[in-house]
């Protein structure tokens, strides 16, 4: 009985009846190879990158701006000086007074040099807002692009106050960071500099996924017995 019945099945699916238990391992272990070479690369090109980003961010310490921002009432304008080693492009500015960042074409600033921003706007603003005998606290974003394509915010405060009835303003240099900046239309974001490496690491994750889902379905499908039209006995 038994051996009519195995007779009947192997006459039925012979493919199915030929896969023995070290074909099916033997495809299930390319499978798993194939995963496993995907995700060392995918490792090494993670490692790979780490390390560019480390010898750039060291070589981006000699080229890494510094400014010196300065009022100068007199003339109705603010001073930006470079005191950095390395030329440095003022590509936007934005106050606390702003609704948006103020993008324009790239103001070169050679080391020893400086670039005014007017201020007769803004100056007319804060003499609204200040008060009689009060004080105000304005900020002041500029936006900075250095001689190798790193992106910087240069994050600055304005202290105005009013001196014998004369409005007088400080300026104060607060921090310095990376940042990274693109454009839809007309309006532009401003987002962490590691934005493009984190795109780049999901887009890669992502495809790598994919193939590593497709072979393995693909191996599945090799194990998988088809099936035959019956036939009578």
């Amino acid at each position: 009985m038994a051996s009519n019945l195995l007779a009947e099945l192997r006459n039925r699916f012979p493919r199915a009846c030929s896969l023995d238990g070290g074909d099916t391992t033997r495809n299930r272990l390319q499978v798993v190879s194939l995963v496993v070479s995907l995700l060392a690369l995918l490792a090494t090109i993670i490692l790979g990158y780490l390390q560019y980003s480390i010898s750039r961010s060291s070589l981006a310490l000699a080229y890494m701006p510094a400014i010196a921002v300065a009022s100068q009432q007199d003339r109705h304008w603010l001073d930006v000086a470079n005191q950095g080693k390395a030329n440095i492009f003022l590509c936007g500015d934005r106050t606390s007074f702003d609704g948006g960042i103020s993008f324009g074409p790239p103001a070169m600033i050679a080391p020893g040099v400086f670039y005014y921003i007017r201020t007769e706007d803004l100056e007319k603003e804060i003499a609204k807002r200040v008060g009689t005998a009060g004080a105000l606290a304005i900020s002041l974003e500029l936006y900075l692009e250095d001689a190798r394509g790193d992106r910087w915010r240069a994050d600055n405060e304005l202290r105005a106050s009013l001196r014998a009835g004369s409005l007088a303003i400080d300026v104060q240099t607060i921090s310095l960071k990376r940042v990274y900046w693109f454009s839809i239309g007309s309006t532009y974001f401003v987002a962490s500099s590691m934005m493009p490496a984190l795109l780049a690491a999901v887009v890669t994750l992502f495809i790598f996924t994919y193939i590593a889902r497709k072979l393995a379905g693909r191996g599945k499908s090799e194990i998988r017995a088809p099936r035959s039209a019956d036939t009578a006995p």
